[in-house]
């Protein structure tokens, strides 16, 4: 059975020798039983861990002084044949034989989950700088509470942190105009409907302030719940922007507009004062329509002046 263990198994005498080891422990030190057997533990353990197997002998005798079925165990790193680190998981126990007691250690290797330890936190440490680095404003909707926010979302509605805006509804963030646009967003994604990508709507910074928000949401697992992740851009200025350009457009029209307008009047006003020269010069000088015909060109003359 000892040999056949899922665990590294290994016995050794009191001076520290090992006398006995299983397949599992030839395995995690890539040694043959051969090469094992007379070496001191000591040899195995990776430097830097020597006060690890320390505090593993401490517990193995304070153990057997207290409760000899209540093993402790202790994370160390041993020493591959190939030169490589690996981690184990260590309890040990005693046995009293008639040529001394033995001492059994039980090595668990755990290094391929440590090697994944390592990378979540890598994995988290990347993330959390990609997050708090971001210059888009970052926020997690759950429960219609705040669950986590960015520094820039915060600055973005003129907070000092995001400690302030964490637990927090988010509906005080827009105005009674847009919030049921945004709410109606959110609880469609929550259904799992399909809705656009992209939202456009207005938000209220802590003075008051009203601006333009583009929002990118999607529906995520947070803590194993559903949440909605939402990525906001502020827009203001180029809402502004589109303002002043549809203004610019407006007053362009209009000219174009006017000078249509213009053009056709100045072409009936053309018309109107030439037969009026021509009624004029078939009149005699002392003809009484003469002077009226006269007003009649003179007027002509005056409004085309002031479309030019």
């Amino acid at each position: 059975l000892m040999r056949q263990a899922h665990d590294a198994i290994v016995i050794c005498d009191q001076r520290g020798e090992i006398v006995e080891v299983n397949d599992q422990c030839e395995v995690l030190f890539g040694r043959s039983e051969e090469e094992l057997l007379k070496r001191e533990v000591k040899d195995l353990v990776a430097p830097g861990s020597a006060e690890q197997v320390a505090a593993l002998e401490h517990l193995l005798a304070s153990e057997i002084r207290a409760d000899p079925a209540v093993r402790q165990t202790v994370e160390f790193q041993v020493l591959h044949a190939d030169g490589s680190i690996r981690y184990v998981e260590a309890s040990a126990g005693e046995v009293a034989l008639d040529g001394g007691n033995l001492k059994i250690g039980i090595l668990r290797d755990i290094t391929q989950r440590k090697q994944h330890e390592v990378k979540l936190r890598e994995s988290e440490e990347r993330y959390r700088y990609l997050v708090e680095g971001s210059l888009q404003g970052l926020a997690i909707v759950q429960d219609e509470k705040i669950a986590f926010c960015n520094q820039a979302f915060a600055t973005l509605f003129g907070v000092a942190g995001p400690v302030e805006l964490i637990g927090t509804d988010p509906s005080v963030l827009f105005p009674p105009s847009d919030l049921e646009l945004v709410r109606e967003h959110r609880r469609i994604q929550l259904q799992g409907g399909d809705v656009a990508p992209l939202l456009k709507h207005k938000g209220i910074r802590k003075d008051g302030t009203v601006i333009w928000l583009e929002s990118m949401r999607q529906l995520v697992n947070w803590d194993g719940r559903p949440a909605i992740q939402i990525t906001y851009i502020d827009i203001t200025n180029q809402k502004h922007l589109e303002e002043q350009l549809l203004g610019a457009q407006r007053m362009e029209a209009v000219g174009r507009l006017a000078g249509g307008i213009a053009h056709d009047f100045n072409n009936m006003l053309a018309v109107m004062s030439r037969y009026g020269e021509l009624a004029m010069d078939q009149l005699d000088e002392e003809h009484p329509a003469r002077k009226d015909v006269n007003v009649m060109v003179n007027a002509t003359q005056r409004a085309a002046a002031l479309t030019r």
